[in-house]
């Protein structure tokens, strides 16, 4: 390096930081603030371990000032994963840009943190996911020796996150676990982190819980309200499958569910979804071989099934005395390719359940048949 004061210009400086190997370059102009303008390189290693599988390399980029009561900078945070696909392109990139993020030591070993604005980009199995945080205010507390803490909270796509995060310093390998709240956030915005938002519009309340042991997991649950369907993946299918293309769009007053998301991959049960016209409950697992395993009751009314050409033999074997119809069904086998069966015995006890004069031979033989004439379209 070269020191001309107030001028400091680091050059190269290397060193080690948990066994990970550091390289540090920039200048550093000693006035008042102190000015900051700082490259920092290192392989990241799993935390704890001490033969990775997966080497990260990290970069950032900091421009700020320090004085003896606050850290201000803006800059950029690159992680990117040194193994790579079959056909060599990126398996796992992360990207944090960031504008006016300070930091307040006034109040050591208690902190404060201000961001005014954070765009994170994150790229993983081929899928890129985008989200952006403004007015995030912090508190973080260093004082217990075991545990350290961070509240946190932001507007969040026209509603609110908040949250409280922990990190466990005696744990080995370090144990770290959040919990969010999300409140009246805008779902159709939450579109470039999870790309099936596309289609849902709502206001959607959520509690999510993440921790990266015993092994890296997120659950939590979900609940939208007074919201819509527009063109979901789901209910498209059904559309073409009943010939009912007002399955297309769907209003509805509640759509709710429970996740759990896991390295082995990704559950959703105690769904729920109350509309006028349509309910929908049951569970869907999406392992991480891309195979599913899936259980869903639907319950159509009869004003919605009326409009499909497909199912007017069964309407016509019903009669007019029954409000709704209740399909019971399984899916199974490749995510993109999946396997669709009639649980017709339980789709029978609910239509004799409902209606009990129901028990004619003419009628059930005609309700084998349209159902094995529907299954048969699959």
């Amino acid at each position: 390096g070269n020191f001309n004061f107030p001028k400091l210009q680091i050059k190269q400086l290397n060193f080690s930081l948990n066994n990970n190997p550091v390289t540090l370059k920039g200048e550093v102009l000693f006035s008042d603030p102190v000015l900051l303008d700082l490259n920092v390189t290192s392989l990241l290693k799993n935390l704890g371990s001490q033969t990775p599988k997966d080497v990260k390399r990290a970069e950032l980029k900091v421009k700020g000032s320090v004085n003896k009561d606050s850290f201000k900078t803006s800059g950029e945070l690159d992680i990117e994963s040194l193994k790579r696909k079959n056909d060599g392109s990126i398996l796992e990139k992360f990207n944090f840009v960031f504008s006016n993020l300070s930091l307040k030591f006034s109040g050591f070993p208690n902190l404060k943190a201000y961001l005014a604005n954070g765009k994170f980009d994150y790229l993983a199995q081929g899928n890129q996911y985008a989200l952006t945080l403004i007015d995030l205010n912090a508190a973080i507390y260093l004082k217990n020796k075991k545990m350290k803490f961070i509240k946190f909270s932001t507007p969040f796509y026209e509603g609110s996150l908040n949250g409280l995060g922990w990190i466990d310093t005696a744990s080995r390998p370090l144990k770290f676990s959040t919990v969010f709240r999300l409140r009246n956030v805008n779902a159709n915005k939450l579109s470039s982190l999870l790309s099936n938002f596309s289609n849902i519009f709502g206001n959607l309340d959520s509690q999510i819980y993440f921790s990266n042991l015993p092994r890296p997991y997120l659950k939590g649950d979900i609940i939208i309200h007074n919201g819509y369907l527009d063109d979901l993946d789901f209910f498209r299918w059904l559309a073409d499958f009943f010939n009912l293309t007002s399955l297309r769009r769907i209003d509805f007053n509640k759509a709710s569910t429970k996740f759990l998301a896991d390295a082995e991959g990704t559950n959703l049960y105690g769904m729920s979804f109350d509309s006028k016209d349509v309910n929908l409950e049951g569970y869907f697992r999406l392992g991480s071989n891309e195979r599913v395993a899936s259980k869903i009751s639907l319950s159509f009314s009869r004003k919605l099934l009326t409009g499909s050409k497909k199912l007017t033999p069964l309407l016509n074997l019903l009669g007019k005395d029954f409000k709704n119809l209740i399909f019971d069904f399984q899916l199974s086998g490749n995510f993109n390719k999946m396997n669709f069966k009639w649980l017709d015995s339980e789709f029978k006890r609910k239509i004799r359940a409902s209606m009990p004069s129901f028990a004619e031979r003419r009628i059930d033989q005609g309700i084998n048949k349209t159902i094995e004439s529907l299954a048969s379209k699959e």
